[in-house]
């Protein structure tokens, strides 16, 4: 009888010919599923209901030991097991990065997930981790519910410690919004424990299910789909696993030119305190005129991020508490950080906010190697912002096909490319 990773490398071999793209990313499956020796995974279940940069609030935190494709959930921890509210950062932190995010990223286990660049989380986690439990780290990977849900495809149904059963279908819902109904205490206190208790025992008992999944290839299948969106996230602590991933999408790392796609970022981060991003969808549009200007024209683009915020006013007060306190601002209202990342090498030129000028509001910074730019915004229930930042880029520059990378949030986010001339626009 085959092992798990003998059958992960026939199943790798027949994903070459229909995901080409993937293919780096499937090279160090068999190694990150133990094949090389036991490996001490460390995964940050990401709540897509209060956003983050890459993801939400890593509300749970699970460890996990693999062994020739065997995995065992050896330790679970949630945000409020470790040192939060720090009076410093644990970790030195990039200058860069605390301009924009400030140094939360780093004081609160809560927003290591803050920026986009998952490496710089990984790291951060890395030290809340050796503080708090100390066991050694092969590897970082992030993953959010609906990347569980993915998952569920191959696996099946899975049935919890308490009897829920959860499926594809059922658990993004679940987990992201009907927990926080179900363990609601009122308008006094919070029931957060039960809640993370049992957002970490739905994420195990689904890890804990993948060594079962019926079909590996529809496994993988899923996985990678998962990759594509930015929804599972791996910073290897290998440098040899790290060369083999380098320049793909599961690590997060930005393209560092615009040579081979000219990408640009929009990033959702929630300051409300509260899981009102369940009822967010976002949509992100590109427009550009890099294919039409000629060789002494600068080429323009401008990066347009909308936030439809569907919680209907007559539900706000039936609201969970743990979804939205009320604490910092008014019971139901939605209040969102919006990061805007350039491609290389351009400037920004300006900000609207619904059509309305707002450059004296904002500061341009930069960030991984980019100019970025964070435009708060509020929103009441049943409305919708837009936020528009424009950039210009540099005459006779070459510059690849867009590419917009997004926060993944809980419903898909459709992205639109408006570049006339350029092969693939809208």
């Amino acid at each position: 009888m085959s092992s798990g990773v003998d059958q992960l490398d026939g199943v790798v071999a027949e994903l070459n010919a229909i995901m080409v793209p993937a293919q780096k990313t499937m090279q160090v499956l068999p190694g990150l599923l133990g094949g090389d020796g036991p490996r001490n995974l460390l995964v940050l279940v990401q709540n897509n209901a209060e956003s983050r940069g890459t993801g939400g609030n890593p509300a749970a935190v699970v460890m996990l030991t693999i062994d020739d494709g065997q995995l065992t959930i050896t330790h679970q921890a949630a945000s409020t097991d470790f040192n939060n509210d720090r009076d410093t950062p644990i970790v030195d932190l990039d200058a860069e990065t605390v301009a924009l995010y400030t140094d939360k990223v780093g004081r609160f286990m809560q927003d290591v997930t803050t920026t986009p660049d998952f490496t710089e989380s990984a790291r951060i986690m890395a030290a809340f981790w050796a503080e708090t439990v100390g066991t050694p780290i092969d590897g970082t990977l992030s993953i959010d519910p609906v990347a569980l849900g993915y998952l569920l495809n191959a696996t099946g149904p899975v049935t919890l410690e308490d009897g829920d059963v959860l499926t594809s279908e059922t658990v993004v819902p679940m987990l992201l919004n009907e927990v926080y109904f179900r363990y609601n205490t009122g308008n006094t206190s919070y029931d957060n424990q039960h809640q993370d208790a049992y957002f970490a025992m739905a994420a195990s008992g689904i890890l804990g299910a993948l060594t079962t999944a019926q079909d590996p290839l529809v496994l993988v299948q899923q996985a990678a789909r998962a990759v594509h969106e930015g929804r599972i996230l791996y910073a290897p602590t290998s440098q040899a696993e790290e060369d083999v991933i380098a320049g793909t999408r599961i690590t997060g790392q930005f393209p560092v030119d615009n040579s081979q796609t000219t990408m640009v970022g929009s990033y959702i981060n929630d300051i409300t305190e509260g899981k009102l991003d369940y009822y967010v969808r976002t949509a992100v549009n590109v427009a550009s005129d890099q294919c039409t200007v000629d060789a002494a024209t600068a080429p323009t683009f401008t990066v347009s991020t909308t936030l439809d915020y569907t919680l209907q006013p007559g539900d706000v007060a039936g609201l969970a508490r743990y979804i939205s306190p009320g604490r910092y601002f008014p019971k139901g209202e939605l209040h969102t950080d919006v990061v805007v990342y350039g491609p290389v090498g351009t400037s920004i030129t300006s900000v609207t906010v619904n059509g309305v000028h707002v450059e004296d509001a904002v500061t341009p910074l930069v960030h991984l190697g980019r100019p970025a730019i964070k435009v708060n915004i509020a929103n009441p229930p049943a409305t919708a912002t837009v936020v528009s930042v424009g950039f210009t880029g540099v005459a006779g520059e070459h510059y690849g096909p867009i590419e917009a990378w997004h926060t993944p949030m809980v419903s898909d986010t459709p992205v639109t490319v408006d570049a006339p001339g350029c092969a693939g626009s809208n």
